[in-house]
């Protein structure tokens, strides 16, 4: 298997990809990291690239969220509320659903704040929504932590 190898071949596994991922074991994650740079394709720097991240995202998402611009923050939170109504993942009054909204929240102002030159727009949701879902569902991995 591809993923198993210590260097990935990234133009294989786009081929690869093509055809369908499965969803089982955290391979899908895992591919849609890779191919979209946020995992090195050298699996022994898999780690220390993730606690990179992780320290680097942190900050943000403590100082960003206490500071936000009101009307982007406005649109966010209602295009978070519709986002997959369909999914106990994004909606409803639970806690865990709460929980992923605001994570979400997060992530596009954080995105947005740090990209001025693009601005949020509807839509930037339901594509953020999937990867977060994607990366979440990660069995082998912790990110619901660092959202």
């Amino acid at each position: 298997m591809q993923l198993s190898k210590k260097v990935i071949d990234l133009d294989e596994l786009s081929m690869l990809a093509a055809q369908g991922v499965p969803d089982g074991a955290g391979v899908r994650s895992t591919v849609s990291k890779l191919l979209l740079g946020h995992l090195p394709n050298d699996r022994s720097l898999w780690a220390q690239e993730m606690a990179k991240k992780r320290s680097e995202y942190a900050p943000f998402r403590d100082e960003f969220p206490s500071n936000p611009y009101s009307e982007i923050m406005e649109q966010i939170d209602r295009d978070v509320k519709r986002t997959h109504p369909d999914m106990h993942f994004f909606c409803g009054d639970s806690s865990f659903a709460k929980s992923n909204q605001e994570s979400l929240k997060n992530v596009l102002l954080i995105f947005t704040k740090l990209n001025a030159g693009i601005r949020y727009v509807q839509g930037m949701n339901g594509i953020s929504a999937s990867l977060f879902f994607v990366f979440w569902s990660d069995p082998g991995d912790k990110n619901a932590a660092w959202s």
